[in-house]
């Protein structure tokens, strides 16, 4: 959304802008109350939301938050609250390409050297499961666009 907002300030620079270069804020306005709303019950749950990720992730696989025989749950856990914040950030203004370049590129670095890439699959795959666990269907509509858009980013 503040991208476009942006590009749209740019483009009809001296004039007045066209009805079809305003559609995407009649588009914005019309799913912005599921936005915030997702949003809203992402934030409020987010600690139940990974403690209930890391409880699955070690049932189904228990050394899942392991590297060399280390205990990474700290640092794997942290990343997965920071990219669902952002994810949740991304969904409320509508722009997944903020979410691609501010973190996720930086964040794929980081999963390939760990080795990480083979499990965000799984890990945001099981999340976009949990999310629809706490939000209506408009809303998780809102959010998983961009928890897959993660999935697809830190796996490649």
């Amino acid at each position: 959304m503040l991208k476009q907002l942006t590009q749209l300030t740019v483009a009809a620079d001296g004039r007045y802008a066209t009805a079809d270069e305003l559609q995407f804020i009649s588009d914005y306005l019309a799913t912005a109350e599921q936005r915030i709303s997702a949003y809203v019950k992402v934030r409020n749950a987010a600690s139940d939301i990974i403690d209930t990720f890391a409880a699955e992730r070690r049932s189904q696989y228990p050394n899942a938050f392991q590297i060399g025989g280390k205990d990474v749950s700290g640092f794997a856990l942290r990343d997965m609250t920071n990219v669902l914040r952002c994810c949740s950030a991304a969904a409320l203004i509508n722009d997944l390409d903020r979410l691609q370049e501010a973190v996720l590129l930086w964040l794929q670095s980081i999963a390939k050297s760990f080795g990480w890439r083979q499990h965000a699959e799984i890990d945001y795959g099981m999340l976009q499961e949990i999310i629809k666990t706490y939000l209506t269907d408009e809303e998780a509509q809102m959010i998983l666009p961009a928890i897959k858009l993660a999935q697809t980013t830190l796996s490649l």
